[in-house]
C-alpha cells in the first residue's frame, strides 16, 4: 500500500504572491521556497502550496480503497482515532478518523568539543547510526525518527538542545508499519490474522517503530518515545499523547483471554523510575479495542498498558428433574344388608348408603 500521508493544511498562492526563486531553492520534502520565505509543499506552474497549520477543535478523517487486503500494523501521529474496515471489491475500505496532534521538531548544531558524551558513544561504537550531512556541515535526524537508535539520539543531544523544541507543528498522518524484530507474542498473534492488526500514534518527536512489546514478567504491552521536556519557549513543559487501537482478536491472542470483556490499564514510567500521572480512556468497539493516554511529560517515558480480563463464571447447571412418584391407590371393602363392594382409589369413600367393612 502506498504510504498516505496528510502533514498539514495547503493554502493555494499564486506566483504574484511571491516569485518562486530561480531554479527553486530547495525546501521541505524538496519543495521550494518563495522569496517571502513561505515553503512550498507542492508546486505547479505558476502556482505554490503553502503549508498551513490544522485548525483547533477538528477531527479529519480519510477513506482509502484498496484493490488488496491489508494486514499488520500501522503507526502515525494523530490523536483519538477511530477505525472501520469493510469488505470492498477484492479487496478493503479502510476509513481512519481522528484529530491532529503538535509535533516538535529540532535544528540545532553542536560545536565538536560539546558533543554530549552519549553521543559520542553511539557515534564511536562502529554502527551505523542513523544521521546524515546536509553538505553544510550540520548534521539531520534521519526521516522517520523511529526506533531505538533515534530515541537514543533525541535523548543523547538533549543537552546540548537545552531539552526544548525548536518549533512544534501540527500534522495528521499515518502509514504502514514494516514488520521489525523477534517474533514475540504481538508479532505471531499479528501474522495469524489476515487482517489490519493494529496501529499506533503518538506527538512525541520520536518512538518505538513498531507495536508495543510484550514484557511477559508484567504481562504488559510496553512502548517508548523520546521528545524535548519543553517547548520552544522553554518554559512551557510539552504533554504528550499515545494511542494504541487494537484488533480485539489480536489482544486476546496475546494474552490467551476468553471472549469475555477486557479491562486495561495505562501507566507512564519515566526513566528514572518515576510514576507519571495522565489522563487515560480505555473501551472496546465494533471489533477494536482502544487505549489512550494524554497529558504525561517528556523526555524518554516507557508507556506501559496492561490488559486483564476477570474469569468466566461457570455455567449454572440445569435443574435435574425430581421423579414424582405416582399416588399410591387405596383398596376399601363396603358393605349394605349383607351385599359387598370394593372400591379402588388414592382415598376412597364407600357409596351412598354403605358402610365401610373394618
Amino acid at each position: 500500500m502506498p504510504t498516505e500521508e496528510i502533514s498539514a493544511q495547503v493554502d493555494l498562492r499564486t506566483a504574484t504572491d511571491g516569485a518562486l526563486n530561480p531554479g527553486g531553492a530547495f525546501g521541505v520534502n524538496g519543495s521550494d521556497v518563495l522569496q517571502d520565505g513561505t515553503v512550498c509543499a507542492a508546486t505547479e506552474v505558476g502556482k505554490c502550496f503553502a503549508v498551513r497549520q490544522f485548525p483547533e477543535g477538528y477531527k479529519f478523517g480519510l477513506k482509502l480503497r484498496l484493490t488488496t487486503k491489508q494486514s499488520g500494523w500501522f503507526h502515525g501521529r494523530f490523536y483519538l482515532p477511530s477505525i472501520t474496515i469493510t469488505n470492498w471489491k477484492s479487496g478493503q475500505e479502510l476509513s481512519i478518523e481522528a484529530e491532529p496532534v503538535k509535533v516538535p521538531s529540532l535544528e540545532f548544531s553542536v560545536p565538536n568539543a560539546e558533543i554530549p558524551q552519549a553521543i559520542r558513544t553511539i557515534v564511536f561504537n562502529g554502527q551505523e547510526w542513523g544521521m546524515s550531512g546536509d553538505g553544510k556541515g550540520r548534521t539531520l535526524l534521519d526521516e522517520y525518527l523511529g526506533g531505538q537508535r533515534a530515541m537514543d539520539l533525541v535523548s543523547g543531544f538533549a543537552p546540548a538542545y537545552k531539552d526544548k523544541a525548536t518549533k512544534t507543528t501540527s500534522y495528521w498522518s499515518f502509514r504502514t508499519l514494516i514488520q521489525q524484530g523477534d517474533m514475540n507474542n504481538v508479532y505471531s498473534c499479528s501474522a495469524s490474522n489476515s487482517a489490519v492488526s493494529g496501529l499506533v500514534t503518538t506527538n512525541a518527536l520520536s518512538y518505538s517503530a513498531g507495536p508495543p512489546a510484550f514484557d511477559k514478567a508484567t504481562s504488559s504491552l510496553n512502548y517508548k518515545v523520546a521528545s524535548p521536556h519543553y517547548e520552544a519557549d522553554g518554559t512551557t513543559v510539552a504533554l504528550g499523547s499515545y494511542d494504541l487501537a487494537l484488533r480485539s482478536d489480536v489482544a486476546r491472542c496475546i494474552y490467551g483471554f476468553s471472549k469475555a470483556p477486557i479491562q486495561a490499564e495505562i501507566s507512564i514510567t519515566s526513566q528514572d523510575g518515576e510514576r507519571k500521572v495522565a489522563t487515560t480512556v480505555i473501551n472496546e468497539r465494533n471489533g477494536w479495542l482502544y487505549l489512550s493516554a494524554k497529558g504525561f511529560t517528556f523526555s524518554s517515558p516507557t508507556i506501559n498498558v496492561k490488559l486483564s480480563q476477570e474469569k468466566e463464571a461457570a455455567p449454572t447447571p440445569a435443574p435435574t428433574a425430581t421423579k414424582v412418584a405416582a399416588p399410591k391407590t387405596v383398596k376399601i371393602t363396603c358393605t349394605k344388608s349383607g351385599k359387598k363392594t370394593v372400591v379402588t382409589g388414592v382415598k376412597p369413600v364407600c357409596p351412598k348408603g354403605y358402610k365401610l367393612l373394618k
